[in-house]
């Protein structure tokens, strides 16, 4: 299976915010060939990057969440041919939009966000961390 995960959800588990990265932290911890596969688009990468170093003032640790990041996501290209497709459908929030199409791309079987108001027209089902755990049968 495969999902794709928000740039929110990496943010909540590098920045331990409270109370969303424990379930973040599950998705990410029990992710593995056998039960799912978590993607990240390209362009999500730098936004962490950003994230974390304005948050912490460090780029040190920036670096470190990007990482971490690596570790557990596969990243997803974007390409022009993405940014193009996210820029004809003129979606409210165009960030969400091109994580939508870059899902699409590789086939996913879920979006995992928890700004789910994003990702009203998306193709794909859309879940909060907790609703997908508790699908998965993992409380």
């Amino acid at each position: 299976m495969k999902v794709v995960c928000d740039t929110n959800i990496f943010v909540d588990v590098l920045l331990k915010q409270k109370p969303f990265a424990v379930d973040s932290a599950k998705i990410m911890l029990l992710s593995s060939p056998n039960t799912w596969q978590i993607y990240l688009p390209a362009s999500s990468v730098t936004d962490i990057f950003y994230i974390i170093a304005s948050r912490t003032h460090s780029r040190d640790m920036a670096y470190q969440a990007v990482g971490r990041v690596l570790s557990i996501a596969t990243i997803c290209a974007v390409t022009q041919a993405e940014v193009q497709e996210a820029y004809r459908r003129r979606e409210k929030d165009f960030e969400d939009c091109l994580l939508t199409v870059c899902a699409e791309y590789v086939q996913a079987d879920f979006i995992i966000t928890r700004d789910k108001k994003g990702f009203v027209n998306a193709k794909i089902p859309t879940m909060n961390p907790a609703d997908f755990l508790h699908s998965m049968e993992i409380e």
